[in-house]
């Protein structure tokens, strides 16, 4: 049975990605920013990426190919790799007011070898701007996307400026540094796990049931089962 060093080698590269929108009205941004955009982004991909204009994939002869259903919704592939290869990172911008023109900045980690795709995402996220941002419907344009070289640096380096793809993204590096002896966890936007199909409330949650959510995870992206004594 492989041990947890070699399931992380063969998991996907991971490419990370800093947006910054450039407002086109003031706007005030919402206690959860995070799900507006990700509603944005599946708007503006779909609109994008799919050929056919069916009202659902499901039933669409392209889905196993699609990049709308590759990065939105996996599930309704038939061929695997059903994890959904993106995650936002948006800070807590909750009351946050921005003026005309000012840079709205957040983050997206994006797995490999969904990266191929970050012309489509742009542009997704360029449809998204003409819907609008939030319940005042404000549009933005994508000023520029950077790309991180090495996790827990600050090294980035712009890939798309001024309308043009400027360079390519590259995986980044990781680089843990050794084990603390100990680690303060702050969650900056709600957590939901489930375990055995039933939702982790306060006195059932643990570092236990943390990281055995992480190793279903991290076993999804392979499209496999994590071994029982894994999780043991």
């Amino acid at each position: 049975m492989e041990n947890i060093s070699q399931l992380l080698g063969r998991l996907p590269d991971i490419y990370r990605l800093r947006w910054s929108l450039q407002l086109g009205e003031p706007f005030t941004a919402p206690r959860y920013l995070g799900s507006a955009l990700r509603g944005l982004l599946g708007h503006g991909l779909r609109k994008t990426a799919c050929v056919t204009r069916l009202s659902h994939c499901q039933t669409c002869a392209l889905a196993n190919s699609c990049i709308y259903t590759g990065l939105f919704e996996p599930a309704v592939r038939s061929t695997g790799g059903h994890g959904v290869p993106y995650v936002l990172s948006v800070p807590g911008t909750g009351g946050v007011s921005y003026s005309k023109g000012q840079l709205l900045t957040f983050e997206m980690t994006l797995l490999a070898p969904h990266h191929h795709h970050l012309p489509f995402l742009i542009q997704a996220f360029q449809n998204g701007g003409r819907l609008g941002l939030g319940p005042q419907k404000i549009g933005f344009e994508v000023a520029q996307v950077e790309s991180l070289g090495t996790l827990g640096e600050r090294d980035w380096r712009a890939v798309y400026l001024d309308g043009e793809l400027v360079g390519a993204s590259t995986a980044a590096r990781i680089q843990p540094p050794p084990p603390p002896p100990a680690a303060v966890l702050t969650w900056q936007t709600p957590l939901r796990l489930k375990r055995r199909g039933r939702l982790v409330g306060p006195d059932q949650f643990s570092a236990a049931r943390l990281f055995e959510s992480l190793l279903y995870r991290s076993f999804e992206l392979l499209d496999e089962r994590p071994p029982r004594p894994l999780l043991e």
